[in-house]
């Protein structure tokens, strides 16, 4: 459903199916105090914007995307909230949104945002924090808000806002006008049907028949809690000539970084993997690599819903894989068995169309993950890729001012970017980007399903699994 004004100065559309299943595993993470899949995105200045030069920035990009000032309603379709609702801001009510969005945050608070990401509660708003100390700015949204490319999008233009010189209060209008620039919901943008037709059944059959089948399937030894503690963020960014070497090497094989990144998870995950739970079994040759791949639907979409203007809504999915390592047996064959899978094209027929099925798609997708399995401590415990490529695509090592209007413009170098996302699952949350020539590999895990000396150790062998396979 479109956004509707329901009465002068309030807006108000329906969550789509994205949204509800992102949702709806948030909603089952609160009770602890958690927020699974909580976004935090931050970047660290080399010299630093005032607290008024950022306050009026926070505005102005209000301004231009109104959806980030949008809130959940009070009323709720089971556990989750109903609607979005957005309401044309007073002078008052701007100022109680930066009051409650917007925190400067001292070193006695946190030392870095480090770790603020560790220890930040539970929040269905989009919020920014200052660490002047650090000259850090952390950006942070829950997942049914905004994804990685939208999160960029918005860093991008907060950060050309003061580059540019942020404009006065009274050099922004909210008079209901600013409106018309929320976005669609995904399932609006993409022209999702909503009924399930057989056919779309049957699609979404197929579709999820990688995840419902026979093991053995691998999953990673966890410790024996069942309750989630503390979210870790781990990672190492390669030097430049490495970064370089690896995207020829990859070339060289006609292979993307990510199809070749996965393979190597692939294989070091059949090193420390169990079959079906079993420890005997760990180490044992083949089995099935099962999970999830992360997919931008951006570029899919029609303009201008696909371009970084209008991009402040969560544009993506995530798609069955099953690599089967009795079969494929090395780094080309894995390579080879996942090509395909980074290669399809989502918005065509063959295999499925995911626009065609989507709404059915996420429906199902959650009643997966509504029925938990017999045994706690047998929750899925794999490692997941998250491929969000080349950043300075989106946010650039420098800005430079233009000085809109005759304002005073800036130039300013980020020293650092870095993205993670809350985890009270027991999988490791692999990510792999390229940010200011350097490649970056990590993890975000939780604490209380694997130890630190073993994450740090799968990570550094993932690395040169994906080296020594590559570079030549």
């Amino acid at each position: 459903m479109p956004w509707q004004q329901v009465f002068p100065g309030c807006y108000e559309r329906k969550f789509d199916s994205l949204e509800a299943f992102y949702l709806t595993v948030t909603a089952s993470t609160i009770a602890l105090e958690k927020q699974h899949f909580h976004v935090t995105c931050t970047v660290r200045f080399q010299s630093l914007p005032s607290v008024d030069e950022l306050r009026r920035a926070w505005l102005a990009l209000r301004h231009r995307y109104p959806h980030i000032a949008a809130r959940p309603s009070d009323d709720c379709n089971g556990d989750v909230p109903a609607r979005f609702v957005y309401t044309v801001p007073s002078t008052a009510d701007l100022e109680a949104w930066m009051q409650e969005t917007l925190t400067v945050v001292n070193a006695l608070a946190a030392p870095s945002a480090e770790s603020l990401f560790e220890t930040f509660p539970p929040t269905a708003l989009v919020k920014l924090y200052f660490l002047p100390h650090t000259h850090e700015l952390c950006f942070r949204a829950p997942h049914w808000r905004l994804d990685a490319t939208s999160m960029m999008c918005t860093q991008d233009a907060l950060l050309q806002i003061l580059a540019d010189g942020p404009p006065s209060l009274g050099e922004l209008v909210f008079d209901g006008s600013e409106a018309a620039r929320l976005p669609p919901s995904l399932d609006e943008a993409g022209g999702v049907p909503q009924e399930a037709t057989p056919a779309i059944l049957r699609a979404v059959e197929e579709e999820l028949s990688v995840l419902k089948a026979e093991g053995p399937h691998l999953t990673l030894p966890t410790r024996p809690n069942v309750l989630p503690g503390t979210t870790r963020r781990y990672g190492f960014n390669l030097p430049h000539t490495s970064t370089q070497q690896i995207i020829a090497g990859c070339k060289a094989r006609g292979l993307t970084v990510t199809t070749a990144a996965h393979a190597a998870l692939a294989l070091v995950m059949q090193r420390y993997a169990i079959h079906d739970f079993d420890p005997a079994t760990r180490g044992r040759p083949g089995g099935k690599f099962t999970g999830l791949v992360s997919v931008d639907l951006h570029k899919y979409l029609p303009a201008p819903w696909n371009e970084p203007a209008t991009a402040a809504s969560p544009y993506h999915s995530g798609i069955p894989i099953s690599v089967d390592l009795d079969v494929a047996r090395d780094f080309s064959a894995i390579a080879a068995s996942l090509t395909p899978v980074y290669a399809r094209n989502l918005g065509q027929d063959s295999p499925r169309n995911l626009f065609t099925i989507l709404a059915e798609y996420e429906r199902q997708c959650t009643a997966l993950l509504a029925v938990p399995p017999p045994d706690p401590l047998r929750r899925p415990a794999h490692a997941e890729l998250s491929s969000i490529g080349i950043i300075d695509r989106h946010v650039r090592p420098q800005y430079e001012g233009v000085g809109v209007g005759g304002r005073n413009s800036k130039t300013y170098t980020l020293e650092d970017w870095w993205i993670a996302s809350e985890m009270t699952g027991r999988y490791l949350q692999m990510r792999l980007w390229t940010w200011n020539g350097q490649m970056h590999l990590g993890v975000n895990y939780n604490e209380a399903f694997h130890e630190a000396t073993f994450v740090e150790a799968f990570v550094a062998e993932w690395r040169d699994v994906f080296v020594e396979n590559i570079v030549v």
